[in-house]
């Protein structure tokens, strides 16, 4: 057992240097310009994505990094060959959900970025895929864990990727996938805030105790979602924005149990949609409902 976590972590360590490497053929590549030199990037990068488990958080990274090489090759040699393998590495990147998601967000807008501008090999399916990841990774970004002041401040920087993809879902007359992606930018933040207020009768009528357990958590939650997070300059510079401190860290242990609790609900015959963005055609019956005479009273 031993000797196998010995080879484990060697093959880790492997891995790290083989991305090293590739970083390093890949920054010679963008001075010299030698085609010799991205080629080396991307065999070593590969190297470097076999070497590691295929679960290991820094999958993520090493499909961004190889897709970039890549991507960088296909305006090198602008054969479609390396136009495929750049979009498919990217699109690798973004389902690795043990990654993080800012680099899982980076690698799904350079996808679309690559597609964007090369018409002549994307087609619209590939680009709505692309968009597709974008809309899917948005409410990790946008995280319930962090505190009130920057899921604004990031639910507000992506309002342009929403509205790309919603323009992308019309021009590829993808009509309710586009009303659907509205929807969901739309109520990137206040359904974060509003769920917390959500009546939960029907779940109480099935689901009793999860209910309750629902209710106290999110109780908490709308207390805590509200409380300043202590910042430092270090984590500002990281990133993060957020320094450690008890309440920081007690809210986010509360935002883990509650999506615990969403996902067992979710899992609950009746349930599947709990708390989550309308669908194009649940949007239609709600504005069917809509309907009607409407009366006034003076």
């Amino acid at each position: 057992m031993a000797i196998q976590r010995s080879k484990g972590a060697l093959s880790l360590e492997m891995s790290v240097c083989y991305g090293i490497v590739g970083l390093c053929f890949e920054s010679r590549f963008g001075l010299a310009r030698s085609e010799e030199d991205i080629r080396a990037a991307v065999s070593s990068l590969n190297k470097a994505l076999e070497l590691i488990p295929d679960g290991h958080p820094r999958v993520s990274t090493i499909l961004n990094n190889l897709g970039t090489a890549q991507s960088k090759l296909y305006e090198h040699t602008l054969t479609v060959i390396d136009f495929k393998a750049a979009v498919e590495t990217f699109l690798r990147a973004t389902s690795h959900l043990s990654g993080k998601p800012s680099i899982r967000f980076q690698a799904a807008a350079s996808c679309v970025s690559l597609l964007s501008r090369n018409t002549a090999f994307a087609t619209m399916d590939m680009l709505l895929s692309a968009h597709s990841r974008i809309i899917a990774i948005l409410p990790e970004i946008v995280w319930l864990g962090h505190d009130i002041h920057r899921r604004f401040w990031e639910s507000s920087r992506m309002g342009q990727v929403v509205n790309a993809a919603v323009a992308a879902a019309i021009a590829g007359r993808a009509l309710s996938r586009a009303v659907e992606w509205l929807e969901a930018g739309r109520a990137l933040i206040w359904a974060q805030v509003s769920s917390l207020r959500t009546p939960l009768d029907e779940l109480y009528d099935a689901h009793p105790k999860l209910a309750d357990d629902l209710r106290i958590v999110r109780t908490r939650l709308q207390t805590s979602a509200y409380d300043g997070f202590s910042r430092r300059s270090d984590s500002l510079a990281d990133g993060t924005g957020l320094a450690g401190n008890p309440a920081a860290d007690d809210h986010r242990k509360l935002v883990i149990e509650h999506e615990k609790l969403l996902k067992k609900i979710r899992g609950s015959p009746g349930f599947e949609d709990f708390l989550l963005p309308k669908s194009y055609n649940q949007l239609l019956t709600s504005r069917a409902r809509l309907d009607g005479a409407v009366v006034s009273s003076t």
